[in-house]
């Protein structure tokens, strides 16, 4: 079910991306670098391809620790992951925050909306982030169920609920610090538990 949903992302034509067998060569890779086995999908890679590089390294066999890490994949360009003039970048819609791979439907943006669904269109899309912008509606939102109370949203449209939720509990932090005429700007991710205990995952300076 995820990988649908990166299909649908990787061939919206907002990255460079310039086929459709290309879209599902990277899935395919994607999926072997974070599985812990070393059995190549059709159109994957494993440690045999990794190995053969002129700089070899290992495939990481579980969750990614950092998105830049993703550069590494196979089929993973710096055109794709940052984006050019003409396309955005992944790296504005992954994070490697969370273990359950679900979508804060409350947070996300128009982009990954569309991709929860082929039946979510733009203006759909548009529709559920006025709605849940609302300070009236702030109460429906503690349940993913929300959207249906959304006036364009189809009554036959059904969203996978395993895929989603309404509650974060990681957050991207950006601290810029200036002084004796230089500038350094630090970004980390923040997980927050159910008992607002804060801890940091990771932190790097730019």
């Amino acid at each position: 079910r995820q990988r649908d949903m990166w299909y649908r992302l990787l061939t919206s034509g907002r990255f460079a991306i310039e086929s459709e067998d290309e879209a599902v060569a990277l899935i395919d890779a994607l999926k072997d670098w974070i599985d812990q086995d070393n059995a190549e999908r059709d159109h994957g890679a494993e440690n045999d391809y990794y190995q053969a590089l002129d700089n070899p390294y290992f495939a990481r066999n579980g969750p990614a620790e950092y998105p830049e890490e993703l550069l590494l994949v196979r089929g993973m360009s710096k055109q794709l992951f940052y984006g050019d003039p003409k396309h955005v970048g992944l790296v504005d819609y992954v994070t490697t925050a969370g273990l359950d791979g679900k979508i804060n439907i409350n947070t996300a943006p128009i982009e990954v909306l569309q991709v929860l669904s082929e039946g979510i269109s733009k203006e759909i899309a548009q529709e559920l982030i006025d709605f849940r912008g609302e300070k009236r509606n702030i109460d429906f939102l503690s349940r993913s169920d929300w959207v249906r109370r959304v006036s364009g949203f189809p009554g036959d449209l059904e969203l996978d609920q395993d895929l989603l939720t309404v509650v974060s509990h990681d957050f991207l932090v950006t601290v810029t610090a200036k002084g004796s005429g230089m500038v350094k700007t630090g970004i980390g991710l923040v997980h927050r538990d159910d008992k607002q205990t804060q801890k940091l995952l990771y932190w790097k300076v730019e």
